[in-house]
């Protein structure tokens, strides 16, 4: 494979994936190929069924015959498919298929832009596997992964289509709910995810941590973080399995400026 072999694939892939969103319009496939005669030779020498197991790993046999079907009538096809693909490499965690820290930091702005328009809340939830190195040290990295599967695979099913789901790194995990409060998310994570997490991955249990934005008193995506990882650092002190949400009082609260809020209006 030409152009392949002082990079790993998912390194030249993703490089692509960066020059060429930055390059391209959504649908322009002249562009794509301009801009792959231009220099970014990975895509265009890397065969379309290695690319589709590359960006989707997730897909079994019979997902990636189909892709492959679907794409065989013309050279446009392909490009328009290698691009959903290179977009999909920039947001996507390759081991769980949730979201990676990229989009998810994107997201907490616009989410927070959002609830201030309308007036509303949005809770973030930051989650940590208890002992998790243990399970990698003990069981192998094998069984560390999958637990990291299962886990992802436990917040998809008992959260909303609404709320944004993440795979930060490690086995940190975090979610955007949009239009709840930090108590109503302790009561999600006590009644549904514990529940899910033991049926998915007996023995396993999590830290979760919670905070919240509230549009009467505004705060920046970054100290919202900051006061979830703190609500983390609480609950993991406290032992295992447990959880804590961020309490707002005036030595914790950071205002945000005018400047900030109308920035977050925009």
């Amino acid at each position: 494979m030409a152009g392949a072999s002082e990079r790993s694939p998912e390194d030249g892939a993703r490089e692509a994936a960066l020059r060429g969103l930055l390059a391209l319009r959504p649908g322009a496939p002249q562009a794509a190929e301009e801009l792959l005669r231009a220099g970014v030779v990975f895509w265009a020498d890397l065969e379309l069924d290695e690319a589709i197991a590359l960006a989707l790993p997730e897909a079994n046999p019979e997902q990636r015959r189909l892709l492959l079907e679907t794409d065989r009538r013309d050279r446009t096809d392909q490009l328009q498919l290698l691009l959903s693909l290179l977009l999909r490499l920039t947001l996507r965690d390759p081991l769980t298929g949730l979201y990676n820290r990229r989009h998810f930091e994107q997201r907490i702005e616009q989410e927070l832009r959002r609830a201030l328009r309308e007036q509303t809340c949005c809770s973030m939830l930051l989650l940590d596997v208890d002992d998790f190195k243990q399970i990698n040290d003990q069981r192998g990295h094998d069984v560390g992964d999958h637990t990291l599967c299962q886990l992802a695979t436990a917040l998809t099913e008992t959260l909303r289509v609404s709320d944004e789901i993440a795979r930060l790194g490690g086995d940190e995990f975090a979610a955007l709910l949009p239009s709840t409060t930090p108590w109503q998310v302790v009561e999600y994570v006590d009644q549904r995810l514990r529940a899910a997490v033991a049926e998915l991955a007996p023995g396993v249990t999590v830290s979760v941590g919670v905070a919240s934005f509230r549009s009467d008193a505004p705060i920046s995506g970054q100290e919202l973080y900051r006061r979830t990882d703190e609500a983390l650092y609480t609950a993991k002190r406290s032992g295992k399995n447990s959880i804590s949400a961020f309490e707002d009082d005036s030595r914790a609260t950071t205002a945000v400026t005018a400047d900030e809020r109308e920035a977050l209006l925009r």
